[in-house]
């Protein structure tokens, strides 16, 4: 028997019959993460990636492509990236529900191709490592030639030590190339080949073909991979080796206005083989956007704002409905031991979260930190404000319950000078501008109802000096309630997390 700890050998199936070798680690029920390799690579390239992965509770499987590792070869010949994506597609099968996946190179390009063709999303997260629709030339070519080079193999791991390392001249050399084992195997002849089929690079080298048919087959590749790109709705992150001669600046830029929900970590002193160049920074930024938007991170997020939302309604049934006894009673004692209970827990940083948000300047929703009082889906207190892009400014929307009333059945104004305040600075975050509130003017036109939706349009003006200054009007169906001009500072996020260190809010409860 095996633990979740020790790899697990599968027997896959490819697209057109092809026994595809695979290992799977980690629980059964964890959150699935679909590894695929490089070109010329086996999946002996995750080695420390895959184990601290599946340590984390991930279910990982990956998987050695056709003709790869131990992994059949294709008896046709069919290694054209189309043939990949088919595998992928066939893969899937394996996962009851869309896996993660984190593709290098090939494995990237493939799994996109793989989107591309479906019109569901495939995957519930997408990592391209070093790879973008579009690339560089010159790297292709270099990556062909030497997959090329050494046809009869080498006389010894030394000499294979030797030519990679000529490739990588980055990388720093290892103490032993006892290691190069696992990628490369010995033939009858004494000599040490690539664990991979000599044909699947038989068709590409550009010398054969041309530069100029060679550049065309390329262009046509990129324009397949932005489709699919376009297609993908998935939370998604770029790894690029900062050596890259693959990936370049333009591509990179090019790649995030396809897909402008995408992260981007370009990982220093790291080249193509970025796993294998540094393999703690690139592990690190991989669990770092799994934990976010697939792991326990997520489910905490998802069971974080649906607690918000659950406390929010209790709340403003607290205050609207007369209730009895023994319920307000069990109500106390519950909340109680519960605030006790996540009291004992870590302490949130919410300047780290913020720090760490990446603008989506594409995204019609603006959103602001999630702990807000105003618009946070995390703050049980919060208005449940949304702010929506609008052609000079932004549209926010709100309904206020019976927790929020002043007079009887009007909204209160501090309420509503709130919703006002944060209406303004999503028009400033909407132009990637982070403010504080220096001063704010407020005329109120009439009472704001309860219960009845709200919409205030906020509209950046012209900067007075060193101040910014926003516009803000409201109205209900009945009409306009508000009129109301805000002063601010822009502020320095990262600034401010230095002068706030050290610091910690007070604690909440019981002492």
């Amino acid at each position: 028997m095996t633990d979740d700890h020790s790899p697990r050998e599968l027997a896959l199936v490819g697209a057109d019959g092809l026994r595809l070798m695979a290992e799977e680690w980690g629980p059964a029920g964890g959150s699935p993460v679909l590894l695929l390799h490089g070109g010329g690579q086996s999946r002996q390239a995750w080695k420390a990636t895959v184990a601290r992965l599946a340590a984390a509770g991930y279910l990982v499987v990956a998987a050695d492509a056709r003709g790869h590792g131990d992994s059949e070869w294709s008896p046709t010949g069919a290694y054209a990236m189309d043939d990949f994506a088919s595998d992928v597609l066939q893969i899937l099968d394996r996962f009851d529900r869309p896996p993660a996946v984190v593709g290098a190179s090939m494995g990237g390009m493939s799994a996109l191709l793989a989107q591309g063709v479906s019109p569901a999303q495939l995957f519930s997260s997408v990592v391209l490592v070093d790879v973008t629709p579009r690339m560089e030339l010159g790297g292709v070519t270099r990556i062909v030639e030497f997959m090329a080079a050494h046809p009869e193999g080498f006389a010894s791991l030394d000499d294979a030590a030797a030519a990679i390392s000529a490739y990588n001249p980055h990388r720093a050399k290892p103490r032993t190339s006892a290691g190069l084992e696992r990628v490369l195997r010995a033939g009858d002849d004494g000599r040490w080949r690539w664990r991979w089929d000599p044909r699947f690079i038989s068709w590409q080298p550009p010398s054969e073909e041309g530069a100029e048919a060679f550049e065309a087959r390329m262009e046509e590749m990129a324009r397949r991979l932005y489709g699919a790109a376009n297609a993908l709705e998935v939370p998604t992150m770029l790894v690029r080796g900062a050596q890259s001669d693959l990936v370049s600046d333009a591509s990179v830029t090019e790649f995030l206005a396809a897909v402008p929900h995408a992260t981007y970590v370009d990982i220093s002193g790291a080249g193509h083989m970025v796993a294998g160049d540094d393999n703690d920074a690139f592990t690190a930024a991989v669990a770092d956007f799994l934990h976010e938007h697939v792991g326990e991170g997520h489910a905490l997020s998802l069971a974080r704002a649906e607690a918000a939302g659950a406390l929010r309604r209790l709340g403003h049934a607290v205050v609207a409905h007369d209730g009895d006894l023994a319920t307000l009673a069990e109500l106390a004692a519950l909340a109680e031991g519960l605030a006790g209970r996540l009291e004992a827990t870590g302490r949130r940083d919410r300047l780290a979260e913020l720090l760490g948000r990446r603008p989506e300047p594409g995204a019609d929703e603006v959103e602001l930190a999630r702990h807000t009082m105003v618009g946070g889906v995390d703050n049980p207190f919060s208005l449940e404000a949304r702010y929506r892009r609008e052609a000079d400014g932004v549209l926010a929307t709100a309904t206020l319950g019976a927790g929020f009333e002043g007079a009887p059945g009007r909204a209160h104004s501090g309420a509503v000078s709130a919703l006002i305040t944060e209406t303004m600075v999503a028009a400033l975050g909407a132009q990637g501008i982070v403010a504080l509130t220096v001063a704010l003017d407020v005329r109120y036109l009439g009472p704001i109802p309860l219960h009845l939706p709200l919409e205030l349009r906020a509209t950046v003006r012209p900067a007075d000096g060193e101040h910014l200054r926003v516009g803000c009007t409201g109205s209900t169906s009945s009409g306009p309630f508000v009129e109301a001009t805000g002063t601010f500072n822009r502020v320095d996020l990262t600034r401010f997390a230095v002068e706030l260190e050290g610091r910690a809010g007070p604690p909440v409860g019981p002492a």
